[in-house]
C-alpha cells in the first residue's frame, strides 16, 4: 500500500506465513516498504521490519530512500539488516545495490557471521543454511534497491487424492474387474 504497511493484505499477494512454491522470496524497495520511513529532508533514520512470505527483514537503523526516481532500502553504517524465517531455512540472499563492489552503498560494506558471503559489482550473495541470517554495513552504508531470499526445500506439496481404478483382465474366457483386493465379473457379482 501506498503507507507501506507490513499487515497482511497491504501488499497484494503477500501472505505472511506462506512461502511462495518455489521458496524465493524478494523483498523490493519499490513494493515491499513495511514501518520504513520514506526519506524526506532531515528524516532521521530508525528500526524497521517488512514481512513477506513468512520471511521478515528487520533494520536497526535506516529507512527507504529514492535516488533517480529509484527506490532503496538505505542501511546506515553501524547499523544491521537481519533477515528471519518462520517458514524454513535460508539458503541464499543476494543483494542488489546502487554502488558497485566496497564503494560507498555498495554490497562490499557487508560484513556477516556465518555462512559464505562475496560481491561483485553491485551484487552481494550470501550462502548458507540458517533460519536467521545478520548483516552489518560495517564500513559504510548500504543501499539496495532489491533483496532476493531463497528457502532451502522449496518446492511445493499438494495435496494429493488417491484414485482407485478398477483394471480389467480376461480369466478363464470371462472378463473380470480386478478393484483393490477384489475381483468382480462384468455383472457386478464379487467372486473373490
Amino acid at each position: 500500500n501506498e503507507n507501506g504497511g507490513d499487515t497482511p493484505g497491504d501488499n497484494p499477494g503477500d501472505d505472511p506465513v506462506t512461502p511462495p512454491a518455489d521458496g524465493v522470496v524478494t523483498f523490493d524497495a519499490d513494493v515491499d516498504k513495511g514501518n520504513a520511513i520514506i526519506y524526506t529532508d532531515g528524516a532521521q533514520g530508525t528500526e524497521f521490519t517488512v514481512t513477506k512470505n513468512g520471511i521478515t527483514m528487520t533494520v536497526s537503523s535506516g529507512l527507504i530512500g529514492t535516488y533517480n526516481s529509484e527506490m532503496q532500502y538505505r542501511i546506515y553504517k553501524g547499523s544491521t539488516l537481519t533477515l528471519t524465517s518462520t517458514v524454513g531455512n535460508i539458503v541464499s540472499v543476494e543483494f542488489t545495490c546502487t554502488a558497485n563492489d566496497d564503494a560507498k552503498y555498495g554490497p562490499g560494506n557487508f560484513a556477516v557471521d556465518g555462512g559464505n558471503y562475496t560481491y561483485s559489482g553491485p551484487v552481494g550473495t550470501w550462502t548458507g543454511d540458517a533460519v536467521s541470517v545478520v548483516f552489518t554495513a560495517s564500513t559504510a552504508q548500504v543501499r539496495t534497491t532489491q533483496i532476493v531470499v531463497t528457502l532451502a526445500n522449496a518446492t511445493a506439496v499438494e495435496d494429493v487424492t488417491t484414485i482407485e481404478i478398477p483394471v480389467k483382465v480376461m480369466q478363464n474366457g470371462q472378463l473380470m474387474i480386478i478393484r483393490g483386493e477384489n475381483v468382480y465379473n462384468v455383472l457386478g457379482a464379487q467372486v473373490k
